[in-house]
């Protein structure tokens, strides 16, 4: 499996040396090779990421589409399962999020219930948290 985003670029790379150089049968064959359909469905789950994060975005006051634009910036973010400090998440637009020491008790219990979830769910599962549920995935 490869990120959404990873396919997308690659097909547009292949799609653009194809336009660049219409003659080039290796650049045409490579192009081919892509099953369109797939990558149409790609730019749909594409789409369908960049609206939730706007409708949350939106929902919580935040400027949604630049805050879903720097999320879905693979060049600042490029792995799905990436960490975003607290300072990353200011400077994109998340001004609600606080800063808080290893000393902070809080801190320590958020870390408590990470540590748990992950000896649960294993390396390779992501663990999706919001304000009424806990899932993993």
């Amino acid at each position: 499996m490869y990120p959404v985003a990873a396919c997308l670029a690659a097909y547009e790379a292949a799609e653009r040396r194809c336009q660049e150089h219409p003659n080039n049968s290796t650049f045409r064959a490579a192009f081919e090779a892509f099953d369109h359909a797939t990558i149409e469905d790609l730019r749909m789950a594409n789409q369908r990421t960049r609206q939730l994060a706007e409708r949350i975005a939106k929902r919580h006051g935040w400027n949604y589409t630049a805050v879903a634009d720097a999320l879905m910036d693979t060049n600042r973010f490029p792995s799905h399962g990436q960490m975003i400090d607290w300072q990353a998440a200011r400077q994109i637009g998340l001004d609600h999020v606080e800063y808080r020491t290893r000393t902070d008790p809080l801190w320590n219990r958020f870390w408590e219930l990470y540590l748990a979830l992950r000896s649960v769910a294993g390396e390779q599962t992501k663990i999706f948290e919001s304000r009424t549920v806990t899932r993993l995935g």
